[in-house]
Formats: structure tokens, C-alpha cells, sequence
């Protein structure tokens, strides 16, 4: 703006200018003021713009002394003095218009290759925002009202010319109007979440990473300045669960990555098509893979240049280790000592030294202690399909009467299962309210009393449905094997349980009477069942050994967890009805029922139950001995189909024996088994090493 240009304009007032680097040299000029600057008439005199004042002094009356990085005689000056000639009123605009309340920020320019990070002062004046440097009071920034901000709580983007990102971080909320502005407030997401695995070439093992949305790109943002776009349609939502999200990416030449979100914003959401579940996906460590099953080995494969191979014979075991997540299980695999993965698709002897390097980098991702989250039906799958693969050879040199020996233990065990294994519960449910040091004895009598007088009544149920169910249901089974299956021996095999369950129905009377006789303290049945529901999910059951799994009904036993809600529950109305049973006559009489009961426990579990297991045993490997003679009389070609038909069943029964019994508790069948076993050391178990040792 010239000095001509004023002759018509704002209103103007005079003041002497006082050059202090030229000694004091002072000159008279006719000014006037906007909210930037102060315009000298004089051209020799430059604007002294306020953002560029870091001090103003009142000296005398009208005298003001201005410092900071003033612009005069083509050169930066620290210091001009004016005076108004007591004009009070200018220097009051003056002083308040260089006093002007800034913001504190700080900025972060970024060049697509590195960052730079300022602490500035940000004014607003009015039609844009200033942005200076703190400690040189010198503009950086001008944002002007139709420049693009993309606004995430406490975080402003914009980019400059060049296409830069350019961040003000605030330490709070951001304190600007920017009501006037071109503000985008749901489409940027800064420090938003972490991402791991690979989208399309790009490899993110990285926390706090940021995404902006526009209409057409997915901008994912690392370390401010690194900047990875895709398009909408390169994205695919195939799993979700509560905590993240994976995504299915495919490059721009169509190959296929997995990524996992921590957090997705619902906005990206709602951009994409709906989730299209693929259930192969386990996370190892928030890493995604998607589980293949080759002819020699499984794989694990996120990327194109992030996959490996594990051999199924270095596996040696697929442990459980949390099931407290209803969609997912948390497992470890165990693998042989010195085992090798194949990296990528190369084998590790055709493989150079930093392809082997990373497979085994990868390898130590799944035997450390990093843990691998799988759904429950998926793990069913590996655990079998791993159990098939390892075992397959030894079934090729197996005769088909081995495999009947194998399967026969295994249905032995399974029939002990479900007529003793809550028996097992029951006692190791009893050891830990005895255990328990955190609440009373008077608590610990009442949790045994109502935990042992409806598991002793489902038990009663379940020895007569067993007995009955079982054989029927073992014989249509069995007739799918041998086709002279002899129907007589089965039904003497049920009349022989039968007996055994009538004959052991007997020692839970002495029980019943005791538990009997306390009654008052017994919680209402409805409750104990809702009790028992809280933890009861119908985890995994029998469901995968085909009709084998009705002959119990899908048995749900009362197990640890069932028994912690319960505990809490009886615990709880202990204390609401205290006054109610806390005379000293009646917690005698308790203690006196509940250890008369114990006692008749004790003697079923350490002297009538070895005996039962040891008879049930016998009359069914009797029954399978006889049975297992039609074998004889099949075709070859019968019997290699029968070969594998009893494999299917004995790597069905594997997978039932490893996976918990319900959601919140570790313990599995095989281990209630193994108690079942320990406490009679039958000769039955010794007849024939199965193929599942």
C-alpha cells in the first residue's frame, strides 16, 4: 500500500518516530492503525507489524517503547520509540493491539522425508491465523480462511503447497474460532491407533499411527510424514471382535495382505462394505495370519514376503493357556527342539542367509511368549488336522484291528468320562473351598453343602442315562465299522452298566441324608442353575464325535468355573441372611452334616470308585473283544476304509480330550481322564499302546 493510497482512506493521527539504532534520530509522520499494523504515511518509515513486538513499555504519558524484530531501513531493529502527544487513547489501541492474546502451540513441518517441530504463538487476526516462531517472534505461518484443516481433538492438519502435512499440537483442546473456517472435524484421526501386520507392500509394527479420510483415499500417516494411501476398494473388513479389527488388503496387483487395526473409526467403517468373516485368521501378538494346511506343513501367511512354514512333525503340542474371551482362545505351540521353519516359499536350504534370518525371526513369534489367538472351531481344526498329518504314517502301517484296540480305549475313556469325570470335579471343587483362606469355615460348609448336594443329584441322573443311551448309541456307531455287529452284546453291556449304576447309587445315599438333613441352608435350585449359567458357555463339547456326543446330551459338567460363580453367589447371601443362621448350635450342626457327608465322599472316591472303573472297563473291553472279531471277516478293501474311518474317530477324540470344557477353565477332559486313572492302575489300560501316545 502507497502513500497516495491513503489520501482517501482510514482516518490518520501524527506521532514522533524515534529511530533508536540511528542514536535517537526522531522524525514527525502521519499514521494510522488496522489490527496488524501500524502505516506510516512517510515511505522511509516501514509498517511495524504488532506480531513482530515482543515488549511495549509506557515511558512517559503517550511515550511507548517498542521491542522485538522490527523491520526499518531494509534491516531487523530492536528497538523504535513513538510518542503520541498524549493521545491516550492511540496508545491504549496500541498497547492493546500489540498485547493481543496469542495461542501456544507447537508446530511440526514435515518434508515427506524428515520433521522439524517449533514451539509458536498463533494470533488470530480475524481473516487468517498467524503462526510465529516463539523464541524469534517471526512469522512462519499465515493459514488463510479457505485453506483445508482437518481438526482431530487436540491436533490441526493442514498441507502446504507441495502436498507436506503441517501439524499444530495444543496441550489441551484447541482454544481458536474456527468457526469461520474451512474445518474438516471427521476425517482426520491423529495418534489414532496401532497397526500391525502389512498392507500391500508396506510392513507397520507401529503405535500411534494416524488416518485421514477423504471421499475417495485412505491416507494411513507414520512418524508425521510418511504417508501410505490406498484406495476404499483395496480394503476389506474379514474379522472384528472387541478390541480390533483385520482388514484384507489387496494391492494394486491384487495380491493379498492382512493388517490389524487396534482401533478402527466407525466413519472408515461405514465407507466400506460389510464384514466378510474368514475364520483361518488367528493374531499372533496383534499380527494377523491366515492358517493354510499344506501337504507337509502349516502356514502361516500375511504377505506375499511375510509368510512361513512350520512342519507338522516339529510340532509338539498346541496348548491352551487362556479361555476367558468368548470368541477367542489363547494358545502356545510347543515345537521340537532345533526345529527350522521354511520361510517364504522357499525351503530353507534353497533360502539365502536373510530369508532364513527372518523365518526363524518369525518362527520365534509363535515359541516365545508371544501367544497366538485363534477361534474355538479353528483350533478344533488345527489341533486335528496337525494330529492327522503326524499320525497318518504310523496308520499306514497299522493293521485295522491295532486301530479298533486304539479306538476302544478311547471309547473306554469317553464312557468313564461321562459316568465318573463330575465325581473328579466335585472333589477338586471341595479341595479349593477347603483351601481357601479368605473366608470362613461357617462359608466353606454352606459352599460344599449346596455345591455337593446338586452335583450328587445330577450324578444320580447321569450313571442311569449313560447306561442306557450309551450302548444303543455305541452300537449304531460301531455298525458303520463291522457290519455283523452283534446287537446282544451290546444290550448285555447295558444291562452290565445298569447294575454297576444301581450298585453305586446306593453310596450316595449315606450322603443324600446328611445334605438331607440341612436343608434350611440349601440355595433355591432356579438359583443355583442361574448361578451355574453365568459361567456356563456350551464351550466345546462332544458335538464333534457325530451320535457318540448324544449318548450324553451334550453332558456339561459342573466344573471350576461354574463352581467360582457359585462360590460368589452363596458367599454373598451368607451375609445378607447372617442373622438369620449365625446361632452357634446351628454352625455345629453344619460342620457335624457336612463332615459326616465328606466322609461318605471319601470313601465312594478312595475305595468304591477304583473298583467301579476297574468293572466298567472290564465288561466294555470284554464287549469290544467280541465285537472286534467281525473285523476278520471284512475285504481288504473294507478294511482300508475302515482304516481311516477309525483314524477320523480317534483324531475326533483327540481334539475333545485337549480343548477345556468350558469358557474361564483350563481344565480339560484328558486331564479329568488322567485323575480317573490315577486312582486304580487297571490292566486294561496296559492292552494296547494306542497310536495317540
Amino acid at each position: 500500500m502507497s502513500a497516495n493510497d491513503l489520501d482517501n482512506g482510514p482516518r490518520r493521527d501524527y506521532c514522533e518516530f524515534t529511530f533508536c539504532h540511528r542514536n535517537d534520530v526522531s522524525r514527525y509522520t502521519s499514521f494510522f492503525m488496522t489490527n496488524k499494523q501500524i502505516i506510516f504515511t512517510d515511505s522511509t518509515f516501514e509498517p511495524i507489524v504488532f506480531a513482530d513486538v515482543s515488549k511495549v513499555t509506557v515511558e512517559e504519558e503517550g511515550v511507548l517503547l517498542l521491542e522485538g524484530n522490527l523491520h526499518q531501513d531494509n534491516q531487523v531493529v530492536r528497538k523504535v520509540r513513538l510518542n503520541f502527544f498524549a493521545q491516550n487513547s492511540i496508545k491504549e489501541k496500541v498497547i492493546l493491539l500489540i498485547n493481543k492474546k496469542s495461542v501456544s502451540a507447537k508446530l511440526i513441518m514435515t518434508n515427506g522425508t524428515t520433521q522439524k517441530e517449533f514451539p509458536v504463538e498463533i494470533i488470530d487476526d480475524e481473516d487468517v491465523l498467524s503462526v510465529s516462531i516463539t523464541s524469534l517472534k517471526r512469522k512462519i505461518l499465515i493459514i488463510n480462511k479457505e485453506d483445508k484443516l482437518f481438526k482431530s481433538k487436540r491436533v490441526l492438519l493442514i498441507f502446504n503447497s507441495d502436498g507436506y502435512p503441517y501439524y499444530l499440537e495444543f496441550e489441551n483442546k484447541i482454544p481458536l474460532d474456527l468457526s469461520n473456517y474451512n474445518v474438516s472435524e471427521n476425517a482426520y484421526f491423529h495418534s489414532f491407533c496401532d497397526i500391525y501386520g502389512t498392507m500391500g507392500a508396506e510392513k507397520f509394527d507401529d503405535n500411534g499411527l494416524s488416518i485421514l479420510l477423504d471421499s475417495e483415499m485412505i491416507y494411513i500417516i507414520n512418524n508425521y510424514f510418511e504417508i501410505f494411501s490406498f484406495t476404499y476398494p483395496q480394503l476389506k473388513i474379514v474379522n472384528r471382535n472387541k478390541d480390533s479389527m483385520i482388514f484384507q488388503v489387496s494391492s494394486t496387483s491384487g495380491e493379498i495382505s492382512y493388517v490389524t487395526f487396534s482401533r478402527v473409526p466407525e466413519k472408515l467403517v461405514s465407507l466400506l462394505p460389510p464384514m466378510e468373516e474368514q475364520d483361518s485368521l488367528i493374531r499372533v501378538n496383534h499380527n494377523p495370519y491366515m492358517l493354510t494346511y499344506e501337504d507337509n506343513e502349516i502356514g502361516f501367511y500375511q504377505s506375499r514376503d511375510t509368510k512361513l512354514y512350520i512342519p507338522y512333525k516339529d510340532i509338539e503340542s498346541i496348548d491352551v493357556i487362556d479361555n476367558k474371551d468368548s470368541d477367542y482362545v489363547t494358545v502356545q505351540l510347543e515345537l521340537r527342539e532345533n526345529s527350522i521353519p521354511i520361510s517364504h516359499t522357499k525351503t530353507m536350504a534353497g533360502a539365502d542367509t536373510e530369508e532364513m534370518l527372518d523365518g526363524i525371526s518369525i518362527l520365534n513369534q509363535f515359541v516365545s511368549k508371544e501367544n497366538i489367538n485363534i477361534k474355538p472351531p479353528q483350533l478344533q481344526k488345527m489341533l486335528k488336522n496337525v494330529y492327522i498329518k503326524k499320525k497318518y504314517p504310523l496308520v499306514q502301517e497299522a493293521s485295522v484291528t491295532e486301530l479298533y484296540s486304539s479306538w476302544s480305549r478311547q471309547i473306554n475313556d469317553f464312557l468313564l468320562y461321562n459316568l465318573f469325570g463330575q465325581l473328579v470335579l466335585l472333589k477338586n471343587g471341595i479341595r479349593k473351598i477347603q483351601e481357601n483362606t479368605q473366608t470362613s469355615d461357617d462359608t466353606k460348609n454352606r459352599q460344599i453343602l449346596n455345591y455337593m448336594y446338586y452335583t450328587i443329584r445330577g450324578q444320580k441322573r447321569q450313571l442311569d442315562r449313560v447306561s442306557i443311551q450309551f450302548p444303543q448309541m455305541l452300537w449304531n456307531e460301531e455298525q458303520r465299522l463291522i457290519d455283523k455287529s452283534d446287537e446282544e452284546t451290546y444290550e448285555q453291556l447295558q444291562r452290565q452298566l445298569l447294575s454297576i449304576s444301581g450298585q453305586m447309587q446306593r453310596h450316595f445315599v449315606e450322603i443324600e441324608i446328611a445334605l438331607n438333613a440341612l436343608s434350611f441352608a440349601i440355595i433355591p435350585k432356579e438359583k443355583f442353575d442361574n448361578t451355574k449359567a453365568k459361567k456356563k458357555m456350551g464351550y466345546i463339547g462332544a458335538g464333534a464325535l457325530g451320535v457318540l456326543g448324544v449318548a450324553t446330551g451334550g453332558i456339561a459338567l459342573v466344573a471350576a468355573g461354574a463352581f467360582t460363580a457359585f462360590n460368589t453367589y452363596s458367599s454373598n447371601e451368607s451375609h445378607k441372611d447372617q442373622e438369620q443362621y449365625n446361632e452357634e448350635n446351628e454352625r455345629i450342626r453344619i460342620d457335624f452334616y457336612i463332615n459326616k457327608a465328606l466322609d461318605s465322599f471319601n470313601h465312594i472316591m478312595e475305595t468304591m470308585l477304583p473298583y467301579y472303573v476297574n468293572q466298567i472297563s472290564k465288561v466294555y473291553f470284554l464287549a469290544a473283544r467280541h465285537q472286534s472279531k467281525g473285523l476278520k471277516d471284512l475285504t481288504e478293501v473294507d478294511k482300508a476304509k475302515n482304516k481311516m474311518a477309525i483314524f477320523n474317530r480317534l483324531a475326533d477324540f483327540y481334539v475333545m480330550k485337549q480343548l477345556p470344557m468350558e469358557q474361564g477353565d483350563l481344565t480339560n477332559t484328558e486331564s479329568i481322564i488322567q485323575l480317573l486313572f490315577e486312582i486304580p492302575d487297571t490292566n486294561e489300560r496296559k492292552l494296547l499302546e494306542p497310536i495317540t501316545d
